[in-house]
């Protein structure tokens, strides 16, 4: 249906994007780049702990604060021309672009010495005063540590620009960021059409502070652009300047949390993202504090940051700010304001966070997109309002209907589809299919019911009973045919080979992380600490690096992460674990509500070599032989590892085979002591130096044979 309508499906193209609109709501960029920044919209979970530091930290900023802003130090008429130098303090960077040393420009910032770096590709243009630098939105101006921006940090960038103009597309002037186009986080300034954007932000476009300019700036002239921010982490505190001027600017963005990261400033480019193509630079100067607007249209003017000025040149309302500047002991309280303001975003940093929907404050016009493509023309004709589809019971008319409403439709009792397809899908987990055999598809395509009286049951209990998943599952645990023993006659193999209709009870391979999971916690090795950062596992080479060369390295984990549950696994969907795909997991790069079940030759390849299985296996024969006492029949060994694995004791024919298996294995690493040095060391796991290598190695064939065994890895 997102594509075209079809014949014979009730469910029309408009039906799907009217469906879509609930949820075409959502201020998002719909990206990320690292998995430790939560996309926006987010929440913030914290600890009653975490509560009251947040709180602590925060009223010292706001005291801090507070002190700053009373109006101490010098005014016009008590103030006598008193002359101050330097005229501008805290200068860090700056850089004429004059005498290019190879790819390294001069900084003569008095006391910093570290240089910038443009690199050969960038040529030397004429520029306001003697050359500049011609950018070609491929290579970075890299402007060093000593000009590092962040959110607590208050700074001032200023240059001369020359904006070249060929589109009205947006563009890095400058940036301190990481991370890529799918998720950067930092702070920037860019230019659309001329209008100037600055920003600061951790994850675009929830989680930033950003003001934009009314008005443009003029193309294919040089012009003096300073950006200047106070630390504060308010977009108020953002200031830009046109040629010495303070811009009227709009607040695009005002709510900012976590990030204490601090990044160097790079001029002209960013790594997949537009650079300032075509356009120019010259005169840099960066400092380490928010320049007063008087100050900024000195810089404009070419007036030295090192040459006097006086109190009388200011105008009134920078005063204070000017003064305070060149007074030490304020500077210390400055100083401390930025270490408070770093603290705020420390304790954040510590804090949960998690992803949420949070609605736009209007509604975001939703059309139908001819053959589903994305840059689709959205006509007045295409548009779509909220709806359901119309042979579904519908929303209360009177209402302007939102996500709220259609969370409330689910679960109405006039809505009978959200209890059955839910019922159907805990009956599949526990009998291994569903009554509706087509769990991801209830429509006319998917297959029928075959107990639809039990269905309507189940699903008017579940409901009933308040959504009550735990008492469903009870039910369905306890009820007669699940009890019933699994094994099968000739006779109902013949008539019902795929026990539609319940007349032995369930079997099926157990999941693919089942199965893994089963194998740690019977050698012991495994570790049931819950919750906490994903982990490593085992995994053959470094399969990400050879699935795409761009991608991280897969870093193996150590000590237990090695051991955690499989729900703990980190997953890379184009690079997913192979282990557990040879037993049917999904890659999960689309939605599956159905796996399917195989029996291959591969999952008994990985169950025998596959290093997690293998070590499994030599540490639950290490296990078994530890505890035995020395007079221990083997035969009475066999019998409690089969046990111990399967839940049940071993027939006269699984424990001949499996005691053939181990006298076969005695003598084999009696003779090649070689070999079994190699199985007795598998793994991470320190081996149990007590117990000889070739005895250890005999019984880890034992294990890994009764671990790939049939009556281990299915459920009856």
């Amino acid at each position: 249906a997102r594509c075209h309508d079809h014949k014979f499906d009730p469910v029309t193209q408009r039906d799907f994007y009217a469906m879509a609109s609930f949820f075409n709501n959502v201020d998002e960029y719909g990206l990320y780049n690292q998995s430790d920044i939560v996309p926006t919209p987010s929440l913030l979970i914290p600890t009653a702990a975490q509560d009251g530091l947040i709180a602590a930290a925060k009223k010292r900023v706001a005291s801090l604060e507070a002190s700053l802003s009373t109006q101490q130090g010098l005014t016009p008429s008590t103030s006598p021309k008193k002359m101050f130098s330097p005229g501008r303090p805290g200068l860090t960077g700056r850089y004429r672009l004059e005498g290019r040393n190879g790819t390294q420009l001069p900084n003569s910032a008095p006391g910093f010495t570290e240089a910038a770096s443009a690199p050969a590709a960038l040529q030397s243009t004429p520029g306001v005063k003697g050359n500049g630098i011609q950018l070609d939105g491929d290579h970075a101006i890299s402007l060093g540590q000593t000009s590092r921006i962040a959110r607590h940090i208050p700074h001032t960038v200023g240059m001369w620009v020359y904006d070249e103009r060929v589109d009205d597309k947006t563009m890095i002037i400058f940036h301190g960021s990481a991370g890529t186009d799918v998720g950067f986080n930092g702070g920037d300034v860019t230019v659309t059409s001329g209008r100037i954007m600055a920003r600061m932000y951790r994850h675009w476009p929830g989680n930033a502070i950003a003001v934009e300019t009314k008005h443009r700036i003029r193309p294919k002239e040089w012009t003096h652009l300073t950006v200047t921010y106070d630390g504060s982490s308010r977009a108020s505190g953002y200031g830009i300047f046109i040629n010495g001027v303070q811009q009227e600017t709009v607040v695009v963005r005002d709510r900012i949390w976590k990030g204490t990261g601090t990044h160097a400033i790079q001029i002209g480019e960013r790594f997949r993202e537009r650079g300032f193509r075509g356009g120019k630079v010259d005169e840099i100067e960066v400092y380490n504090r928010a320049l007063t607007p008087t100050e900024v249209s000195w810089m404009s003017r070419g007036i030295p940051a090192e040459a006097p000025r006086t109190v009388d040149e200011l105008a009134e309302s920078d005063i204070a700010a000017y003064v305070a500047a060149h007074d030490e002991k304020r500077d210390a309280s400055r100083k401390d304001l930025t270490d408070a303001r770093y603290a705020v975003a420390a304790a954040e940093d510590a804090i949960r966070e998690v992803l949420a929907m949070e609605e736009m404050p209007g509604i975001r016009p939703t059309y139908v997109l001819a053959r589903g493509a994305y840059d689709a023309p959205t006509t007045p004709d295409r548009l779509v309002t909220r709806k359901l589809p119309a042979f579904l019971p519908q929303l209360n008319p009177t209402t302007k209907p939102n996500r709220l409403d259609l969370a409330k439709w689910v679960v109405s009792p006039e809505n009978p589809l959200t209890a059955r397809v839910a019922v159907n899908r805990f009956w599949m987990q526990l009998f291994g299919r569903g009554i509706v055999e087509t769990a991801e598809d209830f429509g006319v395509q998917g297959s029928r019911p075959t107990h639809p009286e039990l269905l309507d049951w189940l699903a008017t209990e579940f409901r009933k009973h308040n959504w009550d998943v735990k008492r469903l599952l009870r039910v369905l645990a306890l009820s007669s045919a699940y009890g019933r023993t699994s094994n099968v006659t000739k006779l109902q193999r013949q008539q019902d080979p795929e026990n539609k209709y319940l007349a032995r009870g369930p079997s099926g391979r157990l999941s693919a992380e089942q199965i893994r999971d089963v194998a740690l916690s019977i050698s012991g090795l495994l570790d049931r600490k819950i919750g906490g950062p994903p982990v490593s596992p085992y995994q053959p080479g470094d399969l990400w690096r050879e699935t795409n060369s761009m991608s991280p390295a897969y870093h193996e984990s150590i000590g237990t992460d090695l051991y955690r549950r499989s729900v703990y696994s980190v997953w890379k969907r184009t690079s997913p674990m192979v282990n557990m795909l040879a037993f049917d997991a999904a890659t999960r790069e689309v939605c599956t509500a159905r796996r399917p079940s195989t029996s291959t030759p591969l999952q008994a390849f990985v169950l025998m070599n596959d290093i997690q299985f293998a070590e499994a296996a030599r540490v639950f024969a290490e296990k078994t032989l530890s505890e035995a006492q020395p007079e221990t029949d083997p035969r009475t060994l066999l019998k409690q590892m089969f046990e111990a694995a399967v839940g049940r004791l071993p027939d006269t024919i699984e424990l001949k085979a499996l005691g053939s298996l181990l006298d076969n294995q005695l003598k084999h690493f009696a003779e090649q002591q070689g070999d079994a040095k190699l199985v007795a060391s598998v793994g991470r796991y320190p081996l149990k130096m007590n117990i000889k290598r070739d005895l250890v190695a005999a019984w880890t064939m034992v294990a890994q044979a009764i671990l790939n065994s049939d009556a281990c890895v299915w459920k009856r």
